[in-house]
C-alpha cells in the first residue's frame, strides 16, 4: 500500500537543503569552468547533479524531465514564451513536486520547489524517452571527460 500522507516539514526541509546546497555547488562549478554564473544552457547538468543527490540522500524518488518547443513542451517563462528546459520531478510519499535550480534563466527565482499542481503552470514535459536518452548521453559524456583526467595519486 502506498503512503499518501503529506510529507513532513522535516522531509520537505531536507529536500530544500539539498536544493540550496546543490545550487551553490553548481554555481561555483559554472564560475570555475566557464567564468560566469549564468545558468542558461546548463540545466541538464544541474539536473543530473540534483537528481543524483536527492535519490542518494533522501527518501524521495527523483527523475529528470524535460521538453522543448514547439511540440515537446518545456518551461514557460513569466512572459509566456516556451523554452527548452530540463528539471527534476520528485515523488515524496506519493506527492509529486518539481525542483529546478536553474529557473533564473527564465526570470524566476533561482531555485524552485513546487507541488505538481503549481508546477504544471510552468513545466510541460515532452517525450520521456527522448529526455532519458539525452540524460544517458550526457552521463556518458561526463564519464568520458572524467576518464581523460589525470588520476590523483595519494
Amino acid at each position: 500500500m502506498t503512503n499518501t500522507s503529506a510529507p513532513s516539514c522535516t522531509q520537505v526541509n531536507e529536500i530544500w537543503d539539498i536544493i540550496r546546497s546543490t545550487r551553490d555547488i553548481f554555481i561555483r562549478i559554472l564560475a570555475d569552468s566557464t567564468g560566469t554564473t549564468e545558468t542558461g544552457g546548463s540545466c541538464l547538468y544541474a539536473c543530473i547533479l540534483l537528481s543524483d543527490l536527492i535519490n542518494r540522500f533522501t527518501k524521495a524518488q527523483a527523475k529528470i524531465c524535460g521538453g522543448g518547443p514547439p511540440d515537446q513542451g518545456g518551461a514557460r517563462a513569466p512572459d509566456g514564451k516556451m523554452h527548452g528546459h530540463y528539471w527534476v520531478q520528485l515523488d515524496l510519499q506519493g506527492h509529486v513536486f518539481v525542483a529546478d535550480i536553474t529557473a533564473d534563466q527564465f526570470g524566476y527565482e533561482p531555485m524552485l520547489l513546487l507541488p505538481m499542481a503549481q508546477a504544471q503552470l510552468i513545466y510541460t514535459p515532452g517525450d520521456q524517452g527522448m529526455t532519458d536518452e539525452a540524460v544517458k548521453q550526457t552521463r556518458e559524456d561526463i564519464e568520458k571527460d572524467l576518464s581523460s583526467l589525470p588520476s590523483i595519486q595519494s
